[in-house]
C-alpha cells in the first residue's frame, strides 16, 4: 500500500501482461483474421461501394479509411462531435448510414444520444441528492435527462469532411444509462427504418419515477418502461420514414413524414433488412429471461400489420414479467398490459438465453448472460456457398456469432441456430456489429476488444495476402509499471469518485503524459445456473477529457448488479517507440442479503429472476437500491397466504425495519436478513366453479425437475389471476412440491428430488380479489428421470440464488451445525487489502468460526481469522480482516471456513465450506501494510480473535490432503481459543 503526496490511501498493483482472449471460428471451412486492433470505441462499421470504410465510434467520432487494407491508425477523422454526444454507458453515437443513392445524394445519417443543452453532463451522470430524496425509500439510481437525435450530414465527395445539414428528430427522452439509440436501415424505395429503446432503467423497477425528468408529473402512473406500449411515445417503437422526409428541411412530423410500424421493444440495438423480402429483423436485447429476434413484415407490402412485441408485459414466447405485473396489479393498472396478456402480441421468431445456443456445440456459447448485439444478411461471395444469403447475428455477452439456414422458401430457418464464432478469455468478444464488406468477406466489430475481424473460406489464399498491407500493431507484454487507485479496492461505493494514477519504479524511463491513454470498463458477472461459473461481459465507463490522457484520471462508478468490478487499462507509448499496457481491477464495497419467507420456502423475485425456493442469496453494490419483490399471493401446505410485509434485520446492529410494499428497494447500507411475511387467508369460496378449470395441463419429467404447461388465463376484472400447482407422490399422494404463479404465464419449471420417481400434478385457478379457489384438475401423471436427457440443459433458472448450507457430516449433528459462504467475496487479493466475508451460521452449542485463505496449489496459509460463535446461533456473521502477509503474484487462492469446537484442535471441525477458487493474488511493490481506510463493524455477539499465524501446510481441518500426501498433516502453529 502506498500513500500519495495528498495523503490519500492508495492500493496499487503490479500488472502482468493482459489476459489473452482468443476469438476463433468453430466451423472447419471458415477462417478468421484480425484486420484492425486498438480501434477503441468502435461500435459499427460501414462499407462503401468504392472500397472506403467508415468506423463509428461511440464517444462521438467518425473515421474514414481508404480501404479495409489500411493500417488501423491510417484514417481521416470525418466528424468529431464528442462535446455534443452523451457517451455514458450504452448511450453515445451508435449508428450511421449513407443515403442509398450516395454520392448522388451526398448525405450521411447519424443517430446519437445528445448532451443536455445548457447543462451538459460531459459523459458523466451522478445522483442528485435532491432527486434521491424525492421518494421513500430514496432512489439512488442516476437520472440525467438526454434526448436521442437523428441528424443528416452533408459529406464532401472524397469523405474528408462533413457538416450538419438538418436535425430530423430530437426525441426519445431518457434519463437512464441504456436502452436508447438504435440502428438506421433502408427499404428498396429509399425510405428509412429507425427504431430505439424504451429509455428505462434495467436495474430495479422503472415505472416512471419522479426523479426522472422524462416523466410527466401530470401523466399516468405507468410511464417509464411502460411507454413502450403507449402510442403517444416513440420509445420502444420503430418508425417508417418516407423517401421525401429523409431529404426534408425541418423536423419530421408523425402521420405526415413517418408512421409507427411496431411497438413493445426493449432495447433493439441492431436491425437488418432481408434483401429478398424487405422484412425487418430486430435483435432486441432482453431483460433477465429471453433474448429475442423479432420480425416486422415489409411495411411496403399489402399484407403488412403493425406488430406489438409485448415488452414489458412479456418476454419471449410467453414469459410474463413478474416484477412489472406485480407492480401493475398493486396499482390497479393491469389494463396497461391487458391486450398483451390476452395473447394479442407478436411472438419472437427466435428466442434464447441460458446454456449453449447451438445444440451441435453444447460446450460453446453457454454463458449465463446474453445480449444480441448485431444482425445482418450475408450477401457476399467469399464465404463457402452454405453461408451465402444467410442471416448472421452476434451476441455481446455470450461473445459468439451464429447463423441460420434457410427454409424451402428462402426465409431463415429459426429452428436451429448454428455457431460460427466463439471467444475464450475475458475482455474481448464484446461484439456490436456484423456486416458484409464491399470485398465480399464477413466482418465483425469487437467493441470490448477494440478490433475488427474478417471471416473467409479456409482455402482462400487471397485472404492471407491481404494481411501484408496492414494488421494489428504489436503490444509489449510484462511491464514494471503499475496503477494505484483511491479509494482502495472493496472500499469505494456507488457515487464515489475513484481516482487512478500510473506509477513507475525508480530509474524507469520518463513517460510523456500525453502518450498515456486510458480506458475504463465495468465488468458485470452473472452466475450461470447451468455451470455454476460467473460469466462476465463489459460496459464502457465514460471518462472526461482530462481523464482520457495523462498520468492520472478519475471516474464515477455506475450501479450494476453484482458481481461487478472495474478494469482500468492504460496504454503507454514508451520513449523508444514501443507500446506497453498496464491493467488493474478494482471492486466496489458490496453487501450481502439473505432472503427468506414466513411460511418458509416461498419464491422471491430478484430483479427479473424468480428464486424458486427461499432462502435466496444475493449481493448489492453499496448505496444502490436492490429490486426484490414478493408475489402478493402464495400457496403453502395447500393453504392460500397473502403478503403482509417485509422485515429487514441489519446484521451489524440487529435492528429491524418493516417495509409494507411488495417491492423492496431500501438502499444497500449493510448486510441484511430480509424476510417476506405472509398471513393465511380464509378463502371465501373453495372449488368455485365460476373460476373454471385449467385446461391442457401437461407435465414433462426430467432429471431433478419437471416442466409444467397449461393454457394461460389472461388477467381481468373477474378472471383468476393466479394458479396453484401441486405435485404429489403417485403412490402415497403426499405433497412433494407446490408452487403458485401468475395465471397468464402458461408454463413453469420446478425442482424435484434427485431420485427418479413417479408423480402426479394437479392445478387450480385462484382469484386474489375474490378470495376464491377453483376446482382442481384431474391428476396428470409423469415420472422424473435418473439422469439428464441428452440435449437438455443441466440447469434451472433461479437456482443461482439458492443458498447452499453445508451440514455437519457427523452422525446426528447434521442440522445442528451448518455453514454457508454467502454472496460476493473478493476475487483479487493484495498485501494490505481488507477482506470482508459473510457467512450463514447455525451452531447448537458455543463454537468458533475459523476462516482461512489458502493457496490452491499447496494449501499454504495467507490470512484468516477466528470468531466466537455463541450457542443457539442461527444468523449471518460478518468476518473482516486485513492481508498482512506477502501475496504470491498470480497465485490462485480459495477460502476455507470451518466451524470448530476448539481452535487448538483443527480436527474438531464440525462442518466446513470452501469457495470454488478463482481468487487471484497480485503482488504489491514495496508494500507496507497500513490501517484499513474503512472500519466494518463486527456483528453483535461476536468477538474477533487474533488473526491466524502462517502455518505449513496451513490451518486445515479433517481429512484434507496436500497433493501427493497419503496422510493429513497437522499444523505447526496453534491459535489460542477465545473465551466464548
Amino acid at each position: 500500500m502506498r500513500v500519495s503526496l495528498l495523503g490519500t490511501v492508495l492500493v496499487s498493483a503490479t500488472l502482468w501482461s493482459l489476459s489473452t482472449a482468443q476469438v476463433k471460428t468453430i466451423q472447419g471451412d471458415l477462417k478468421l483474421q484480425t484486420v484492425w486492433d486498438n480501434i477503441w470505441g468502435v461500435v459499427q462499421v460501414v462499407f462503401l461501394a468504392d472500397g472506403k470504410v467508415l468506423t463509428v465510434h461511440k464517444p462521438g467520432e467518425l473515421h474514414v479509411y481508404n480501404s479495409v487494407e489500411a493500417k488501423s491508425q491510417d484514417y481521416v477523422t470525418l466528424l468529431d462531435i464528442k462535446d455534443q454526444v452523451y457517451s455514458w454507458w450504452d448511450h453515445g453515437l451508435l449508428s450511421a448510414s449513407f443515403h442509398p443513392q450516395f454520392p448522388q445524394q451526398p448525405y450521411l445519417y447519424i443517430a446519437y444520444s445528445s448532451e443536455s443543452p445548457g447543462n451538459p453532463w460531459q459523459d458523466q451522470c451522478v445522483p442528485d441528492p435532491k432527486k434521491v430524496a424525492m421518494t421513500n425509500p430514496p432512489d439512488t439510481r442516476p437520472y440525467c435527462k438526454t434526448m436521442a437525435k437523428l441528424v443528416r450530414l452533408k459529406v464532401d465527395p472524397d469523405l474528408t469532411s462533413a457538416k450538419f445539414d438538418q436535425e430530423l428528430f430530437q426525441d426519445w427522452c431518457s434519463s437512464t444509462y441504456t436502452h436508447h439509440v438504435g440502428t438506421i436501415n433502408w427499404l428498396e424505395d429509399g425510405s428509412m427504418i429507425y427504431g430505439a429503446g424504451d429509455g428505462s432503467h434495467f436495474q430495479g423497477l422503472d415505472h416512471g419515477q419522479p426523479q426522472d425528468e422524462c416523466t410527466d408529473p401530470k401523466g399516468p402512473k405507468d410511464q417509464g418502461v411502460f411507454t413502450a406500449q403507449k402510442d403517444a411515445y416513440l420509445r420502444g417503437k420503430f418508425l417508417h420514414i418516407s423517401p421525401a422526409a429523409v431529404l426534408k428541411n425541418g423536423y419530421l412530423q408523425g402521420g405526415q413524414d413517418y408512421s409507427q410500424i411496431s411497438k413493445g421493444s426493449r432495447n433493439p440495438f441492431r436491425t437488418t433488412v432481408d434483401p429478398k423480402t424487405g422484412d425487418i429483423y430486430i435483435g432486441d436485447v432482453g431483460s433477465s429471461v429471453w433474448e429475442e429476434i423479432n420480425r416486422i413484415p415489409n411495411p411496403l407490402s399489402a399484407d403488412y400489420r403493425k406488430p406489438n412485441f409485448g415488452w414489458p408485459c412479456v418476454e419471449g414466447v410467453d414469459a410474463v414479467s413478474d416484477i412489472y405485473q406485480t407492480w401493475l396489479r398493486a396499482e390497479g393498472l393491469l389494463a396497461t398490459c391487458q391486450d398483451v396478456y390476452d395473447g394479442n402480441f407478436t411472438k419472437p421468431v427466435f428466442s434464447y438465453r441460458y446454456g449453449a445456443v447451438d445444440p451441435d456445440f453444447p460446450d460453446e456459447c453457454k454463458e449465463a448472460d446474453a445480449s444480441i448485439s448485431g444482425i445482418t444478411f450475408y450477401t457476399g461471395d467469399k464465404l463457402p456457398y452454405r453461408f451465402q444469403n444467410k442471416l448472421f447475428w452476434v451476441d455481446y455477452s455470450k461473445k459468439c456469432g451464429f447463423w441460420f439456414d434457410q427454409t424451402a422458401d428462402g426465409t431463415p430457418d429459426f429452428s436451429h441456430a448454428h455457431a460460427f464464432m466463439t471467444t475464450t478469455g475475458a475482455q474481448a468478444g464484446g461484439v456490436t456489429d456484423i456486416k458484409t464488406g464491399t470485398d465480399g468477406y464477413l466482418y465483425v466489430v469487437d467493441y470490448a476488444g477494440g478490433k475488427l475481424y474478417r471471416f473467409g473460406a479456409t482455402d482462400d489464399t487471397r485472404m492471407d495476402a491481404l494481411m501484408n498491407g496492414g494488421g494489428p500493431e504489436a503490444v509489449v507484454g510484462d511491464t514494471k509499471m503499475w496503477i494505484e487507485t483511491a479509494p482502495s479496492t472493496y472500499n469505494w461505493q456507488y457515487g464515489d469518485l475513484v481516482t487512478y494514477q500510473l506509477m513507475t519504479p525508480p530509474g524507469f524511463p520518463a513517460i510523456d503524459p500525453d502518450k498515456v491513454k486510458w480506458r475504463v470498463t465495468n465488468g458485470h458477472c452473472v452466475k450461470n445456473p447451468c455451470t455454476g461459473s460467473n460469466d462476465c461481459h463489459f460496459h464502457e465507463v465514460s471518462l472526461t477529457k482530462d481523464s482520457l490522457t495523462g498520468m492520472k484520471g478519475s471516474f464515477r462508478p455506475s450501479p450494476h448488479p453484482m458481481e461487478s468490478f472495474i478494469k482500468i487499462l492504460g496504454t503507454v507509448e514508451m520513449p523508444d517507440g514501443s507500446t506497453e499496457k498496464v491493467e488493474f481491477t478494482t471492486h466496489a464495497l458490496a453487501y450481502n442479503y439473505k432472503l427468506t419467507s414466513d411460511p418458509p420456502g416461498l419464491p422471491i423475485i430478484i430483479d427479473e429472476f424468480t428464486c424458486l425456493v427461499s432462502p435466496c442469496i444475493t449481493s448489492q453494490m453499496a448505496k444502490t437500491n436492490p429490486g426484490f419483490a414478493a408475489q402478493n399471493v402464495q400457496v403453502y401446505q395447500d393453504e392460500i397466504y397473502k403478503f403482509d410485509h417485509w422485515v429487514a434485520t441489519s446484521v451489524s446492529t440487529g435492528k429491524a425495519k418493516v417495509v409494507a410494499r411488495t417491492i423492496y428497494e431500501e438502499t444497500a447500507d449493510g448486510d441484511y436478513a430480509v424476510e417476506a411475511r405472509y398471513v393465511k387467508t380464509k378463502m371465501a369460496a373453495m372449488d368455485d366453479p365460476t373460476l373454471g378449470v385449467p385446461a391442457n395441463v401437461q407435465a414433462d419429467g426430467e432429471f431433478e425437475r419437471v416442466s409444467v404447461t397449461w393454457e394461460p388465463h389472461a388477467p381481468g376484472p373477474n378472471a383468476p389471476d393466479f394458479i396453484t400447482i401441486s405435485i404429489r407422490d403417485a403412490t402415497t399422494h403426499e405433497l412433494v412440491k407446490e408452487h403458485m404463479t401468475t395465471a397468464a404465464k402458461g408454463a413453469v419449471v420446478l425442482p424435484l428430488p434427485s431420485a427418479p420417481a413417479d408423480y402426479t400434478v394437479d392445478m387450480s385457478w385462484v382469484s386474489s380479489s375474490r378470495n376464491a379457489r377453483g376446482i382442481r384438475t384431474w391428476p396428470v401423471a409423469f415420472s422424473s428421470k435418473a439422469e439428464l436427457t441428452t440435449g437438455k440443459l443441466a440447469c434451472l433458472a433461479g437456482t443461482q440464488f439458492a443458498e447452499e448450507l453445508k451440514s455437519s457430516p457427523i452422525a446426528g449433528l447434521g442440522d445442528q451445525y451448518q455453514i454457508a459462504l454467502l454472496g460476493t467475496y473478493p476475487t483479487t487479493l493484495a498485501q494490505g487489502q481488507q477482506v470482508r466475508l459473510t457467512f450463514d451460521v447455525v451452531s447448537a452449542t458455543a463454537s468458533q468460526l475459523m476462516v482461512n485463505i489458502l493457496d490452491k496449489n499447496d494449501y499454504s496459509w495467507l490470512a484468516g481469522k477466528v470468531v466466537n460463535i455463541p450457542a443457539k446461533t442461527e444468523r449471518i456473521v460478518v468476518v473482516d480482516f486485513t492481508i498482512d502477509t506477502e501475496v504470491t503474484h498470480k497465485a490462485e487462492y480459495f477460502i476455507d471456513a470451518l466451524l470448530i469446537q476448539d481452535a487448538k484442535d483443527y480436527t474438531s471441525a464440525l462442518v466446513e465450506d470452501t469457495s470454488a477458487g478463482g481468487i487471484v493474488g497480485i503482488a504489491v511493490p514495496d508494500a507496507t501494510p497500513v490501517a484499513a481506510t474503512t472500519t466494518i463493524p463486527v456483528p453483535a455477539g461476536t468477538t474477533p480473535n487474533s488473526p491466524l499465524q502462517p502455518t505449513q501446510p496451513g490451518a486445515l481441518a479433517g481429512p484434507r490432503r496436500e497433493p501427493g500426501d497419503e496422510t493429513p498433516k497437522q499444523p505447526t502453529a496453534v491459535v489460542a481459543a477465545a473465551n466464548p
